[in-house]
């Protein structure tokens, strides 16, 4: 199913639409949702400032059939019941075709989106006077922010039920997104400089190379097997001398089933609370994997 591209949906806010991503940087961002044409596509930012010290980045996992819209923004709810600022992402390459899900990658017109977003996001942290990042997605959107995690140095990632490979099952289908994302006299190479930025699909083999400079903590289902051993169990695997790994797993039913809201609520109090970033991420019942692996019980 291609999704229809509608704006109206966001009616509530307020809408503003860019020449370029120039003219974007150089705005004040008012709260709103930001349009910028990039190369016949389009880039879709929802930003709310509460004058909050602390600014959530919020990616989208892959939307269900029942939304038959874009853009799409998550992290609303979460953001307001946290007093923290937002800044939501739609993925701009489901616009193109039929996919659900195209982790914040990129296309033929965007190029690798991590190097054209984060600047942009830095751009709207710094006139927000943001003290403290938190980047959040579960999922497919999880997968997006651990990747783009490398960009904002010292931040928290909370990734949950993450996936974390695109090659390992359960297999998402990578042909349909690069006969989407990529024409075909561009699909090859575009694409496979896509992967080799992603560890040829693997955030662990990218991460394992690069180190981790930021927080990163994963948070799992412990029914959810198939993503326990061939995602997070073979991550940790790849990063279990780092000290800026944590895990914390409980039980949300069986199968790869999304984490209710109210978890997450509570999980950010905690990640909002403190000043030493450390402390705050243990007293959100994380544990560094560091102390616990092999055989983390929290996995």
């Amino acid at each position: 199913m291609k999704r229809i591209r509608k704006l109206s949906k966001w009616a509530d806010y307020a809408q503003y639409k860019y020449k370029d991503a120039s003219e974007f940087s150089n705005s004040r961002f008012p709260n709103g949702v930001h349009t910028i044409p990039i190369n016949g596509t389009n880039i879709d930012i929802l930003t709310y400032d509460r004058r909050s010290p602390v600014t959530l980045i919020v990616f989208h996992a892959a939307l269900s059939k029942s939304a038959t819209r874009i853009p799409a923004f998550k992290g609303r709810g979460l953001a307001e019941d946290s007093n923290f600022n937002l800044i939501s992402l739609a993925d701009p390459t489901l616009e193109m075709g039929e996919l659900d899900v195209a982790w914040f990658l990129g296309n033929e017109h965007t190029g690798y989106l991590p190097d054209l977003l984060a600047p942009l996001l830095h751009e709207i942290l710094r006139t927000f006077e943001t003290q403290n990042t938190i980047i959040f997605g579960s999922s497919g959107g999880g997968f997006a922010a651990v990747n783009f995690g490398s960009y904002f140095p010292d931040s928290i990632v909370l990734a949950a039920v993450p996936r974390l490979s695109l090659v390992d099952k359960p297999v998402e289908k990578l042909e349909k997104y690069a006969s989407i994302a990529f024409s075909d006299q561009t699909r090859e190479d575009q694409f496979n400089a896509i992967l080799s930025r992603i560890g040829g699909g693997r955030l662990s083999e990218k991460l394992a190379d690069e180190g981790l400079n930021f927080d990163l903590c994963i948070y799992h289902n412990l029914g959810d097997k198939t993503f326990a051993d061939h995602h997070v169990m073979l991550f940790i695997s790849k990063l279990e001398s780092s000290e800026r790994l944590f895990t914390k797993a409980e039980w949300f039913g069986s199968g790869h089933v999304i984490i209710p809201a109210a978890p997450y609520r509570q999980v950010l109090s905690h990640f909002g609370s403190s000043s030493d970033q450390k402390t705050s991420i243990l007293s959100a019942g994380f544990v560094p994997v560091l102390r616990d692996f092999p055989g983390n019980p929290h996995i």
